[in-house]
């Protein structure tokens, strides 16, 4: 009786209960890889946007000196300096200064550095100092990272903030954490060196931006420069520092996506220009953004080369709730445009006329080298072939994207 039992049970063991338990210890194993998997993936997508998030802020900072060149009255006391005449040119600072501070609530403390004259003027909380001359100013090492730079602005890792012209409306209390953008400030054509602009921006709006990678609490999030000092990081202490070389090693941008040898999952990403460029007459570039999105299309269409083919594939881009922009002029007046795909996907359409009142700007942008415009110049022509340049520019559409004509 009792070997009967004996095998019974070693039957059920053998054949309900190891495999149920089996089965379960699997479906718990693929269960949870899935999860993870989808995690991961939620995580990537967040990065990404968060990213592009951060990468627009700084593209937005970094491009705010290049209002002045939009005033001209202001961008006449640069050239011709302070001194001039005094009434007129302390109205065009006062108004100037205040209406740049308060384009951003972020920005703390601002500084116009005049060189005809070396005159510098701060504004703090809303109130502009006097006058303070600093012929030294130049020497400072930041500055003259900036002077010997090819760009035209550098980025300070954070500080505590500096009282530029020892003024007053500072008090000795103040001892925020700054991130500091200077911008050199050239004319246009001669490259003469007329100034500098100093922005000290409060560090809340990476915080908040940063914040976007949080999920849990339980993730660390670093913004770096490219000098390897920490911008901004969820642990206070490292902000303003480099990065330890143990965290440095954790962090490698050959493990994104992978899991380091202590069990994190690490997930980086570099802020830079565009990821992939798709040539029209080599790819179809419906099939190439479908791959690319998985079907879903992108956030923002931005149409600028004005050919009613483009206008017309713009609907078959966006995504669902995407923008659409549309910059370039058509030749044509009324163009087939499916607004139906637009209903759908509940997209936005936006136009601006090109070119108003952005000369100054896109002038100083180029210049700079802030814009890099090398790689469209097909042609170039001197002065005195003026006539030329546009006969062949006339005759050779297909070979020709810009052409240029030297002026000296």
């Amino acid at each position: 009786m009792k070997s009967i039992q004996n095998r019974l049970i070693i039957l059920l063991l053998i054949f309900i209960i190891i495999p149920y338990f089996l089965s379960v210890l699997l479906i718990y194993r693929q269960t949870k890889g899935n999860v993870e998997r989808h995690e991961l993936e939620n995580s990537q997508e967040q990065i990404l946007q968060a990213s592009s998030d951060l990468e627009q802020y700084f593209d937005d900072i970094v491009n705010l000196p290049y209002t002045l060149y939009r005033n001209p009255d202001l961008f006449r006391v640069f050239e011709q300096g302070f001194d001039g005449d005094y009434y007129f040119n302390q109205l065009e600072i006062n108004e100037g200064m205040r209406n740049f501070y308060l384009m951003r609530n972020e920005i703390l403390q601002l500084r116009f550095f005049i060189n005809e004259g070396k005159s510098s003027f701060t504004i703090y909380n809303a109130m502009l100092s006097a006058r303070k001359r600093k012929p030294d100013l130049l020497q400072q090492a930041s500055i003259q990272k900036l002077m010997s730079s090819e760009e035209n602005f550098i980025m300070e890792p954070p500080h505590q903030i500096k009282n530029y012209n020892n003024t007053s409306i500072m008090p000795p209390s103040e001892q925020t954490l700054v991130l500091t953008v200077h911008h050199k400030v050239e004319d246009v054509l001669t490259k003469e060196f007329l100034g500098i602009i100093s922005i000290d921006i409060h560090l809340d709006k990476n915080a908040d931006l940063s914040s976007h990678f949080l999920r849990k609490n339980k993730e660390i999030v670093l913004l770096t420069d490219s000098d390897g000092y920490v911008i901004y990081a969820s642990e206070e202490a490292l902000i303003g520092k480099t990065i330890p070389d143990e965290l440095l090693r954790r962090i490698s941008p050959s493990t994104s996506g992978l899991k380091s040898a202590e069990g994190d999952i690490v997930l980086s990403r570099t802020l830079q220009g565009a990821s992939r460029v798709i040539n029209a007459k080599q790819e179809n570039v419906l099939d190439v953004i479908a791959a690319l999105t998985d079907g879903q299309g992108v956030d923002k269409v931005i149409e600028t080369a004005g050919s009613e083919h483009t206008v017309k594939q713009t609907p078959y881009l966006v995504k669902r709730g995407g923008t659409i922009v549309l910059v370039g002029l058509a030749a044509k007046d009324i163009i087939d445009f499916d607004f139906m795909q637009i209903m759908f996907k509940e997209a936005d359409i936006k136009s601006v006329f090109r070119y108003r009142n952005l000369y100054p700007a896109a002038i100083g942008a180029i210049a700079d080298g802030k814009i890099d415009v090398k790689g469209i110049v097909t042609h170039e022509f001197n002065f005195e072939d003026t006539q030329k340049a546009f006969d062949f520019v006339i005759d050779n559409k297909e070979d020709v994207v810009k052409a240029v004509i030297r002026m000296g």
